[in-house]
């Protein structure tokens, strides 16, 4: 059985239910392969381990016509195509000796004013990266944070409610996993990747949240001035003079505040960009997520510093100033490599 720990909030307010609300049902790309999948599952609400096989199974030698796109994106080299395909097609939904998915609920330091947040960490079975997601488990606690956290390991998110239809598309795991938490009851909702570690308790991070709507760790420059992003720009249907206004909002740390009405139309928005299949449907949630989030008029900074402190190796106690807010552990891609450990 696949483990999970359910939270139950007294009442329910006026701006959840708007925020639910939102969220309507979206027809998902489908085709005959993906239909015959689905059809085979004994349950694709509460998947079995055999059920998660078969997924397995279609990853790694399903036609996946959709797969070919990536070849035809301008901003992907030869090298990169390889890699992304490998990692679509090798994602590991259960372990290595049969372990099913674990969905933890963890509440941390809860206080009146913090039983909205929730943040989410997500883990294939993959290499190294369910040791990583226990580690950011335990640094959150460490760091002071006030609120709870949705552990995943392997499996997909939101499966009880049709999430299992958005496993097939690539890069929609974190639409699936952000309706989840919303349907447990959380407004305020933050992403973390496996690769990300605190250094602070993050209070001014849902500070953000709350004031602005979102949150997001890091933004570029003006991504579609440069040529290979032209063909992004015009399938965006962004003018040229509005381009070097476009910023690239990496996913690191993605926060969504649903109590903000603007708030739940970009996640219905980023929900049905992601769930079709087109010629740009492999480059990631990032980009779509960075369009809309100029689209919709949403802040690019923020009044406080966001800066993340990059590096192999986990920096000596107090050496950096408040400015940082996280640390990445630019380690992952020994991870992907499969060598190293998780400090060497």
């Amino acid at each position: 059985m696949q483990k999970t720990i359910a939270i139950h909030f007294e009442g329910c307010s006026q701006l959840l239910l708007f925020a639910l609300l939102c969220i309507r049902v979206v027809f998902a790309y489908t085709d005959p392969e993906i239909e015959k999948l689905l059809d085979s599952l004994s349950d694709p609400y509460h998947p079995s381990l055999e059920d998660y096989r078969l997924i397995e199974h279609y990853f790694q030698h399903g036609e996946r016509p959709y797969l070919e796109t990536i070849k035809k994106c301008a901003h992907v080299g030869p090298s990169d195509v390889d890699f992304r395909i490998q990692q679509l097609r090798n994602c590991k939904l259960v372990g290595p000796n049969g372990e099913m998915p674990i969905m933890e609920l963890h509440p941390i330091n809860v206080r009146e004013e913090t039983q909205n947040r929730c943040i989410l960490i997500y883990a294939s079975y993959n290499s190294h990266y369910p040791q990583r997601a226990l580690r950011l488990l335990d640094e959150l606690r460490e760091c002071g944070y006030s609120g709870h956290v949705m552990l995943r390991i392997g499996g997909f998110p939101n499966v009880s409610n049709e999430g299992i239809k958005l496993c097939t598309i690539p890069f929609t795991f974190r639409i699936a996993f952000f309706r989840e938490a919303l349907y447990m009851g959380f407004t305020n909702i933050l992403y973390m990747d496996a690769t990300m570690h605190p250094l602070t308790d993050l209070s001014i991070v849902f500070d953000a949240m709350d004031e602005y709507g979102y949150y997001s760790s890091y933004t570029g420059s003006g991504w579609l001035t440069l040529d290979c992003f032209r063909a992004h720009a015009e399938f965006y249907n962004i003018p040229v003079e509005t381009r070097p206004h476009v910023y690239f909002i990496q996913g690191y740390v993605t926060g969504l505040n649903f109590t903000n009405k603007k708030t739940c139309q970009l996640f219905e928005a980023w929900g049905q960009v992601m769930q079709t299949i087109d010629e740009f449907c492999s480059i990631g949630d990032d980009h779509h997520f960075s369009e809309l989030i100029w689209r919709f008029g949403f802040p690019l900074s923020f009044p406080f510093a966001t800066t993340i402190y990059v590096s192999d190796f986990p920096p000596a106690p107090n050496s950096l100033p408040p400015s940082f807010l996280f640390y990445m552990d630019q380690h992952r891609a020994a991870i992907r490599q499969g060598w190293g450990s998780l400090y060497d």
